[in-house]
């Protein structure tokens, strides 16, 4: 067993009093993509879950539970992520140390990993793995630094654009994860009285075989393909595309 080191994340005593669940990733892609760390922990820790089946990795761990049924039966995303946490916790405290897994990178748009570090009846530990944004920048050519690249949440796009106030404030590149299903896509759409920008970049199952990268018209976005769970959207010149005065003038006064 791998001691806690500087990725550690914790509240509580790490003198061992508590119960430790070890998060780990799986990477973007298939298997190829996951870090020889997260290998040996799988080898090492016989008690392990992961978030969800649906992922081209989740092969190297056969032996896994996963919490794909929480989904279907959920009224509320945010009540998937609790029961998750709440089961890894009961978990540990029976057994001690437990494996968590998710797509991806543990610190990348993952909000049961972030219920687990901010619990204190635990002991956090995540590991640091490949994250699709890496894949996502090198198919992109991009440097997300240089260009102030933002990362929002398909389902949350809405949500972040009326907290913003107006699309411009969302500066000019926005990556867009989790675009999942055409329903997702259609809010992304109709989330602005005109359209963020003509085309869309679409990113689909980077690092697989089928892997495919290509561009789609605005009004097209909900209707021209079918997203899946690992589907991303990139859009450019966002903060160049202003609405019209006589558009915020309707909006605010309610005038057709």
């Amino acid at each position: 067993m791998t001691e806690p080191t500087g990725d550690q994340r914790a509240h509580g005593e790490a003198s061992g009093a508590l119960p430790t669940v070890h998060v780990v990733g799986l990477g973007p892609g298939g298997p190829d993509l996951v870090t020889s760390g997260t290998l040996e922990l799988i080898a090492s820790i016989e008690t392990q879950f992961l978030r969800t089946e649906r992922h081209p990795a989740a092969v190297v761990m056969p032996d896994a539970q996963w919490f794909d049924r929480l989904y279907e039966t959920a009224d509320v995303i945010e009540d998937v992520y609790e029961s998750i946490r709440e089961a890894v916790i009961r978990t540990a405290n029976s057994y001690g140390v437990v494996l968590y897994a998710v797509p991806g990178s543990p610190v990348v748009a993952e909000r049961s990993v972030q219920l687990l570090i901010e619990d204190p009846r635990v002991l956090t530990v995540v590991h640091p793995a490949m994250s699709f944004l890496d894949l996502a920048w090198a198919r992109l050519g991009v440097d997300p630094v240089a260009l102030g690249a933002k990362l929002v949440d398909g389902h949350r796009f809405n949500e972040v654009l009326e907290e913003v106030g107006e699309p411009g404030a969302l500066g000019d590149c926005v990556l867009v994860a989790q675009c999942d299903t055409k329903f997702v896509l259609s809010d992304i759409k109709l989330a602005s009285d005109l359209p963020l920008a003509e085309t869309v970049t679409v990113l689909h199952h980077l690092g697989l075989d089928d892997e495919t990268v290509f561009s789609v018209a605005w009004e097209d976005l909900d209707r021209s393909f079918e997203p899946d769970h690992l589907t991303s959207l990139w859009i450019e010149g966002i903060s160049t595309r202003r609405v019209p005065q006589e558009n915020l003038i309707r909006r605010r006064f309610g005038r057709p």
